[in-house]
């Protein structure tokens, strides 16, 4: 037998010579943390050609080696040349393994999934079905090396978690018993990891578009039309499926594949790599999940950025909704292969339209494809989480009363960028200059201009939220709802995205960009001493060290002076040296470039600034009064930052904060008095820039509260209060150089009044604003945080006839 183990070994060479397989994760210390006492590596399949490939990753890994040829373990055997059949492969090494378990022996299992390319299965598809090959199709040898010679470089093994043969044993059961038990459990979990690495299989395009027109949803619009004479059921059935046509994706890995050369060297060359935190997470829930992902929108790279983080995790990339106006030539084409599907911004009374569209999302969730839409509708130009586009939620609810056996999983995703690519563009689209409609002629020119440093790129994965625990909390009945319309539907939906909205702002990234962008742009003329800046940065980063804002909330881990070293390589500070030392500045763009970058974490340092500020301009305060003030304030910035405490938690908040700030010497106490810092110490300068954090936000409060008081003769409505508080923040901004693009946000100030109307500060009149009380009290309390400059700069704002 030596010929046949020299044969053996010559193959063997030569297969390790020619593949290049991949091991997932990354990084195997949860992994070996685990192990313990005998190891033996599982194989879904008896296969020579995967044994090797499993040797040429451990051997590439950190992973300990087997102790022996037989410490392997091999679940089914498959026979024949092309489509064979799987029975289980050894019973009596099970049987063995089970009785040493039982005498006291400690056996791991590391289960190693294998996959010969990612492509899911075509259903329907017979030169797809004869040569392709993954572990889980009834495909022979010849198969297997066909897909050997295709694969080579498309070869990933992913390592899971040590299984413990001896939790598994009972007993009470007979090894027979147990051994069917194993592999029941085996089974399962490589059933989960396949759905996940891979997605659910495919149907053709033309078949997915075809069953769309043949639904019954869709067909009961046909035929309401058909009743009002609108059209044949011919003609009416083209159109659906042309609609199927423009909205489905054509899901195919070569479409993958390019996009993965493209932007490796795409993130390599102009961002400094992608970094990925909490994916762990949605890894365990993709095998057993529908995933949402639900990401902030901020730059259009966005789509790729999370299809190329997932795939590179070792994830399916999901079924992306984009809006119909990426759908460019060559472009829209590629991004469709890549699995983007296009969505029209509106289709209010397009029913066909409609029906065919959600007809296509509800397919997709049903069978268990990961999707992805962007909750906030469009990209925000401010840097700020944008209120919530419900359309999309409201339809994945309605999918998921029609049919809830395959659960769902909502996964928010912070993104965050050191420096974005259309950040010229949004300077332009801020100052008024009219959004361009998107062309292939226009993503040249912005590949042509990527030249310099952009930084790097972070994706957070937050903390997943199980649609079955949401709708059984809010609602517990929800199952027995008799429509996929019922009324509580509406308001569960606005929860839901609130919600969402919220867990990605708990996500945030503090990167070096947004920290020193929070130090330097609140200093008066947007200029800070290398000595003031540096103490305000490294102040920013042990207070949200301290008091984090939340447990999913990530930071960069850079000393001070490199952070400001590498904005100033972005080209976003200046520096200039005199004979005290240097001094860092913003030109007027940057200032205003850089606002989007502060904006990223403004909502992480709001309770601490208020405390700051409030102690700005009063000479002293007791506690108890203090927090209080702060906790009145709270609840109109949570609206407009989707801040994540829930009012019995705002208190115990803000007495870490002020803890924090007076053990620091930020805030002073005298008896029972709160202050502010020591007159002239480093501490008052550092109170002073943490105050000018929330300072925009409050006086754009106080703009609409003195608006209404002067208006008491002459009440307004609401829409001229909208306006007049634009046109004197416009003022205000121009005056005294004011470069933050939201304080003059007629969507800010518009949710502001909406939380004045619903918190009953203010009423409606026919029309007109009326106020008592209430209002009156709000700002008074608003004039004794308010210095006098702030007060004197609105009169100034204001034409004379509505001085208060």
């Amino acid at each position: 037998m030596k010929w046949l183990t020299l044969i053996h070994y010559r193959i063997a060479s030569i297969i390790r010579f020619w593949i290049r397989p991949t091991v997932l994760p990354n990084e195997l210390d949860d992994v070996q943390d685990e192990l313990t006492g005998d190891i033996y590596y599982v194989l879904h399949d008896h296969s020579f050609t995967d044994l090797v490939a499993a040797q040429q990753a451990i051997k590439s890994s950190s992973l300990p080696a087997p102790a022996s040829r037989d410490h392997w373990y091999a679940l089914t055997e498959k026979t024949g040349s092309f489509f064979a059949r799987r029975h289980i492969y050894d019973a009596n090494q099970a049987g063995q393994l089970i009785q040493r378990a039982r005498a006291g022996q400690v056996i791991q299992f590391v289960p190693l999934s294998i996959f010969w390319g990612r492509a899911p299965k075509r259903e329907q598809s017979f030169w797809r079905l004869l040569f392709s090959y993954n572990n889980y199709e009834l495909g022979g040898g010849i198969r297997k090396f066909l897909a050997t010679i295709a694969a080579r470089k498309d070869l990933e093994i992913h390592v899971s978690k040590p299984l413990s043969l001896n939790a598994l044993v009972s007993n009470e059961q007979n090894n027979e018993i147990s051994a069917r038990k194993l592999h029941r459990v085996l089974r399962v979990h490589y059933r989960q990891v396949k759905t996940a690495v891979v997605g659910p299989d495919l149907s053709h395009r033309r078949t997915v578009v075809r069953d769309l027109v043949k639904s019954r949803a869709v067909q009961q619009v046909i035929d309401d039309k058909i009743k009002n004479g609108d059209s044949t059921r011919e003609q009416l059935e083209a159109k659906a499926q042309k609609y199927g046509n423009e909205i489905a994706s054509s899901y195919n890995t070569r479409a993958i594949r390019i996009l993965d050369k493209f932007l490796t060297r795409f993130w390599n060359k102009v961002y400094d790599g992608v970094e990925v935190e909490g994916i762990d997470r949605v890894k365990e829930l993709a095998g057993t999940h529908a995933i949402v992902y639900l990401p902030c929108h901020r730059s259009h790279i966005d789509y790729l950025l999370l299809s190329y983080a997932l795939f590179k995790q070792g994830l399916a990339a999901p079924h992306i909704a984009a809006g119909i106006n990426l759908n460019l030539p060559i472009v829209g084409r590629l991004l469709r292969g890549a699995g983007a599907f296009f969505i029209r911004r509106k289709f209010r009374g397009e029913p066909l339209y409609s029906a065919v569209f959600n007809e296509y999302l509800h397919t997709l969730l049903r069978r268990g494809f990961p999707v992805e839409f962007f909750i906030e509708g469009g990209r925000s130009r401010t840097g700020r989480s944008l209120p919530p586009k419900t359309g999309m939620i409201a339809l994945m609810l309605r999918s998921y009363l029609r049919d809830h056996s395959k659960p769902i999983a909502i996964v928010p995703i912070y993104v965050g960028y050191e420096k974005v690519l259309e950040g010229n563009t949004y300077l332009g689209e801020l100052r008024g200059k009219r959004k361009k409609s998107e062309s292939i002629f226009g993503l040249f020119k912005v590949v042509k201009t990527l030249k310099g440093e952009f930084g790097k790129v972070r994706a957070n994965f937050g903390e997943p939220l199980c649609l079955d625990n949401f709708l059984d909390e809010r609602q517990p009945d929800w199952r027995k709802a008799a429509s996929d319309k019922p009324d509580w539907l509406p308001e569960l939906t606005n929860e839901l995205a609130d919600e969402a909205i919220k867990r990605i702002n708990e996500s945030a990234h503090v990167n070096r960009v947004s920290l020193v962008a929070a130090a330097i742009l609140c200093a008066p003329r947007q200029a800070l001493g290398d000595t003031t800046l540096l103490a305000q940065i490294d102040f920013y980063k042990e207070l949200l060290k301290a008091v984090p804002y939340s447990a999913e909330t990530t930071f960069d881990d850079h000393d001070a002076l490199g952070m400001v070293d590498h904005c100033e390589k972005l080209g976003f500070t200046e520096k200039r040296i005199d004979s005290m030392g240097a001094v860092y500045h913003l030109s007027e763009v940057n200032s205003v470039l850089l606002t989007y970058y502060r904006n990223n974490i403004q909502h992480l340092l709001v309770i601490p600034s208020l405390l700051a500020y409030a102690l700005n301009n009063m000479r002293g305060i007791g506690r108890e009064s203090l927090i209080q003030l702060v906790n009145s304030v709270y609840p109109y910035l949570k609206k407009e930052l989707y801040l994540n405490l829930e009012d019995y938690e705002v208190e115990s908040a803000i007495e870490a904060h002020l803890t924090f700030l007076l053990e620091h010497g930020i805030l002073t106490t005298e008896g029972t008095i709160i202050r502010g810092a020591e007159p002239g110490s480093n501490q008052q300068l550092i109170q002073r820039l943490l105050a000018a954090h929330c300072q925009p936000m409050l006086e754009r409060f106080y703009i609409v509260l003195s608006l209404i008081r002067a208006a008491d003769q002459q009440p307004l409505s609401t829409k001229l209060l909208e306006q007049k508080s634009v046109d004197v923040a416009q003022r205000l901004s121009m005056i005294h150089g004011i470069h933050s693009p939201e304080f003059f946000d007629k969507r800010l100030f518009a949710g502001f009044i909406e939380q004045l109307y619903r918190r009953k500060v203010i009423q409606d009149d026919e029309g007109f604003i009326r106020f008592g009380q209430p209002l009156t009290d709000i700002l008074l309390l608003a004039e004794r945080v308010m210095s006098v400059e702030v007060v004197q700069n609105l009169r100034l704002a204001k034409p004379q006839a509505e001085l208060p």
